[in-house]
């Protein structure tokens, strides 16, 4: 078994060389050495005429070598966001700022990073020229986005140099992760007692009138029923219901997922907080992926949380054993067809295509 993968990966390697070499010579620098190497055999061969183009596409080769090196080597480049959050899918502007103090132009830059598939065009400068400009991209996905990652290239001319210049500055984006409607949330055992929107069976000081009792020491004033009393001859009070604000225990189960249900279960979890911190419940979030993650706090705390979360799976084992909680998991989010926690009150399950409430 050894020696088969052994065999298997010298043959990966071989062709991952033969695909680099086969890059190499189709690229702008590869086509133009090859042009010359045709020249000077037809030059020899044929007719001396041809190697009068040597010299020209010798120049070129320099060129296209040295002037992307001195353009970069005197520049300069700061990128801002305009804003340091941002929700998935929508419109990030970036303020981006050249500075150049080189004897030539600055022709052919372009912006390449995380934050966009394709190369973002930049203006040309002229010699030690700067530019200030915006950038949109749109449809950003979810994660956290350093600017240092980005870097400019210079591709005049012809892309033949592949020198590239780090963004300075350490200035950095989060996107959240988008959320869609959300289930009501379980009436748990837990809460705590007249500050939430929850009622309960107990009976407390601010909610609903449930009936009239008989005076007890400590009892307000304001609560005393004054017709009964009067009518009765003792003083009776009003008993109202007591109101809770509930405490819920998530688990985000990401172990063993692919990429696009793992983005669908992050996006299950942000749409039931998003939800349910509006009404007024104590959230505490627990997320498994190649480490176990116990997040509580305001709902900032979340959803940089989930922003932060790697797009693809570690490749890890995940651990199997839940960190000590003071309580169960009351909602479990997890990969269709996985068990849950015994005492779970509600399930959602995610796939490729979307989630839902089991």
């Amino acid at each position: 078994m050894s020696s088969l993968k052994r065999y298997i990966s010298n043959q990966c390697s071989k062709v991952h060389a033969i695909s680099h070499h086969k890059t190499l010579f189709l690229s702008p620098l590869g086509i133009l050495c090859t042009s010359i190497l045709i020249c000077i055999l037809c030059g020899i061969v044929i007719n001396p005429l041809c190697l009068a183009i040597v010299p020209a596409l010798g120049m070129l080769v320099l060129i296209g070598l040295a002037y992307p090196g001195y353009v970069l080597r005197n520049l300069s480049c700061s990128v801002i966001p305009e804003s340091s959050r941002s929700r998935e899918g929508d419109t990030v502007n970036f303020s981006v700022r050249l500075i150049s103090t080189a004897w030539l132009p600055a022709l052919g830059l372009t912006m390449r990073g995380p934050i966009s598939d394709a190369p973002v065009t930049l203006p040309d400068l002229g010699i030690k020229g700067s530019s200030e400009g915006n950038v949109a991209i749109a449809n950003l996905m979810r994660g956290a986005y350093e600017m240092s990652d980005l870097s400019v290239q210079c591709g005049f001319p012809f892309n033949l140099s592949a020198r590239s210049l780090t963004v300075g500055g350490g200035n950095r984006v989060v996107v959240w992760p988008s959320f869609s409607d959300a289930p009501a949330a379980p009436i748990s055992g837990g809460g705590q007692d007249f500050i939430g929107s929850e009622p309960s069976q107990d009976a407390g000081h601010s909610g609903d009138i449930m009936g009239a009792r008989e005076y007890r020491r400590g009892d307000s004033i304001r609560r005393i029923h004054w017709a009964q009393t009067a009518r009765q001859g003792k003083v009776i009070v009003n008993e109202r219901q007591a109101t809770r604000r509930p405490t819920i225990t998530m688990l985000l189960d990401l172990g063993e997922t692919g990429t696009t249900a793992r983005e669908q279960g992050i996006r299950a979890c942000m749409s039931l907080l998003e939800h349910w911190s509006l009404t007024g419940s104590m959230l505490s979030l627990v997320i498994r992926d190649d480490k176990f993650q116990v997040i509580s706090g305001r709902i900032g705390d979340f959803r940089d949380a989930l922003a932060e979360l790697p797009r693809l799976n570690a490749g890890c084992q995940p651990p199997a054993v839940l960190p000590h909680l003071p309580t169960n998991p009351h909602v479990a989010i997890v990969k269709e067809g996985m068990t849950c926690h015994q005492g779970t009150e509600m399930v959602v399950c995610f796939k490729d295509a979307g989630w839902y409430v089991a």
